[in-house]
């Protein structure tokens, strides 16, 4: 329980990914009864060895970290860093982290998680996140189910891409569920690959499908393309966003191309995807393409409503969408 300012020794991981790429997994159960660690501290990046950072390296797919507060920690590392793991196929539950996280270069970065390929349910971090690609409050990477976590912490970037930044996820891979869940904080991008969201920033799925429901956005959510108040952008596979609002000020930017910003969802690629029972009051900015609802392309909508006059440089207000199927 060293300080941060008392001549920090860098914290050895409890699980890890050795040199030989081998998982060595914590599969037990850890209970912190609601008690505090306070005082860690990683800050190298160069290495293999600076990879699964985390109050937890790697947690295995039986392993239960639960009821443990996090605080006055700082991690930078090279890829997979999160304030309780960088990398679990376990279960997270009741924890909360007010750990600063930050990578220059890399990604699968999360203020709880750095990856999540099993359940993280009822967890809050209120640390500033810090990262190049798959950057998230609660998740950097996700492929498994998120379930009543909040984040206030503020989420931006640090490198040239800075994509793939949401205020709960990053990015999303896989058949889940994103349920009850909220973010306050400011979340920041700035690539023209995209993908910036107020609870998930990219969704590419391959055939598969996510349901993102019960969430809600008061944050403001900037970034140069692909920017929306719960997703910012889907590439790939089925979304259904169900019953969520956005209050926060949406804003895209990104000279004068198609940048596409909306109070739900910036860009859906997908036909099939919907956007049922949402709302949203915020603001919407864009150089081209701003909707209420969604900036560009074809879901289903059904059953929502936005402010008039919110969005900004929109060429139509059909459920508030910027545009339909839109040339760049």
């Amino acid at each position: 329980n060293e300080t941060l300012n008392d001549d920090p020794r860098v914290w050895n991981t409890i699980g890890y990914k050795d040199s030989n790429r081998d998982y060595v997994y914590y599969n037990g159960t850890f209970d912190g009864q609601g008690h505090s660690v306070s005082g860690l501290y990683y800050n190298q990046d160069k290495t293999f060895a600076d990879q699964y950072i985390g109050l937890f390296g790697v947690i295995g797919e039986e392993g239960v970290v639960k009821n443990i507060d996090l605080e006055n920690t700082y991690f930078c590392g090279r890829y997979w860093v999160g304030g309780i793991a960088g990398q679990s196929f376990g279960t997270i539950e009741g924890c909360t982290s007010d750990a600063t996280i930050y990578v220059d270069e890399k990604n699968c970065i999360g203020g709880i998680a750095g990856e999540n390929l099993g359940l993280i349910e009822n967890c809050s971090n209120t640390g500033d996140v810090f990262g190049d690609q798959e950057v998230g409050g609660i998740v950097g990477s996700n492929r498994g189910d998120i379930i009543d976590c909040t984040n206030s912490g503020t989420i931006s970037y640090t490198d040239e891409h800075g994509s793939y930044v949401g205020g709960i996820a990053g990015s999303h891979h896989g058949q889940a569920t994103i349920t009850n869940c909220y973010n306050t904080g400011d979340v920041t991008g700035k690539s023209g690959m995209g993908g910036i969201g107020g609870i998930v920033g990219h969704v590419d799925l391959t055939s598969s499908s996510v349901t993102i429901s019960h969430c809600y956005n008061t944050g403001n959510i900037t970034g140069d393309y692909a920017v929306g108040g719960i997703v910012g952008l889907v590439e790939d596979g089925i979304v259904d966003i169900d019953d969520c609002y956005n209050t926060g000020d949406i804003t895209a930017k990104f000279g004068q191309k198609a940048t596409f910003a909306g109070g739900i969802a910036g860009r859906i690629e997908t036909a099939e995807s919907t956007i049922d029972d949402c709302h949203n009051v915020g603001t919407v900015k864009a150089s081209r393409f701003a909707g209420g609802i969604i900036g560009g392309e074809g879901p289903v909508i059904t059953n929502c409503y936005y402010l008039a006059g919110c969005a900004s440089d929109s060429t139509t207000t059909q459920y508030g969408v910027g545009a339909l199927n839109p040339g760049q």
